[in-house]
């Protein structure tokens, strides 16, 4: 695939989280708007070379990623809520940056003594940015998509990762929401 402008600016600086998350605002309300890019990446997650079976899928939500560019530390994904999911508490692997296009998003942060610090709601136009080590849980819906740029590749590209049928299924269900 030829680059795109996504490819041709600066990397993200992950190593300052607040470079990065103003760099990747900005990157995701781009992409957000430019339907054409975002379609294209979207529509052939599946053809590219090396990244065949790229993607996440659970019962309850699934991602697609739509670009990993190392050296730009450029690692795209477009997140599909499938179901309803209550999220677990667990430590954030990594920093990200997260526009919401649909439904809502519920975080809840905890303290160090175990305790809730505080719970935010998420939903469009919502753009956000959570740095990697939080303690911290995520909830959606069926209604839930969004773009979200991470410090790190989340996911692998070993074949049958994400199944054809299940890459289809996260594709028209965006299509569906009228995101693509």
């Amino acid at each position: 695939m030829e680059a795109s402008w996504l490819q041709t600016g600066d990397p993200v600086d992950w190593q300052d989280f607040e470079t990065a998350s103003a760099t990747g605002k900005e990157i995701l309300e781009r992409l957000a708007g430019d339907r054409s890019l975002l379609r294209q990446l979207t529509f052939t997650a599946h053809d590219r070379d090396g990244d065949r079976g790229a993607g996440a899928w659970t019962d309850d939500g699934g991602e697609v990623e739509l670009l990993a560019d190392d050296s730009m530390k450029l690692f795209i994904y477009l997140h599909v809520g499938l179901g309803n999911h209550d999220g677990q508490a667990s430590p954030l692997p990594a920093s990200y940056v997260a526009k919401v296009l649909t439904g809502a998003y519920r975080h809840v942060w905890y303290a160090a003594d175990d305790g809730v610090a505080y719970v935010t709601h998420e939903q469009p136009p919502g753009l956000y940015a959570m740095r990697g080590g939080l303690e911290h849980s995520i909830s959606w819906d069926t209604q839930s998509t969004a773009l979200l740029l991470r410090g790190a590749r989340a996911v692998t590209t070993e074949p049958a990762q994400l199944t054809e049928d299940q890459y289809v299924a996260l594709r028209n269900r965006a299509d569906s929401a009228g995101i693509l």
